[in-house]
């Protein structure tokens, strides 16, 4: 997502989606490269996303690209079930460490 798409415009859509559809919480993952991590704490620790009203911080997951690849790569040689794959990318998922400011 990150990739073609600033993270504050990501999470922005991300707030529409939770409009329409609010059970999408916690469900909603940002894919962004490792190299962008002090951005994403910054737009998420230092911003109006995080705490009343909108508590993005406690509705928002990511992974990085690395994480995707270290994933596909462990499932590419055999068959994964849907539970595999779902428990390797719950495993995988990271929480923002944003504090309210």
């Amino acid at each position: 997502m990150e990739h073609s798409t600033s993270i504050a415009t990501g999470i922005d859509r991300f707030i529409e989606l939770l409009r329409v559809d609010p059970s999408t919480a916690e469900h909603v993952v940002i894919v962004a490269p490792r190299s962008r991590q002090r951005k994403m704490n910054q737009v998420l620790g230092s911003s109006h996303y995080i705490g009343a009203p909108m508590y993005m911080e406690a509705k928002v997951r990511y992974l990085w690209y690395s994480d995707v690849l270290e994933i596909a790569s462990r499932f590419e040689n055999q068959q994964a079930t849907k539970p595999d794959l779902v428990a390797a990318i719950t495993r995988a998922l990271r929480v923002p460490k944003a504090k309210p400011v």
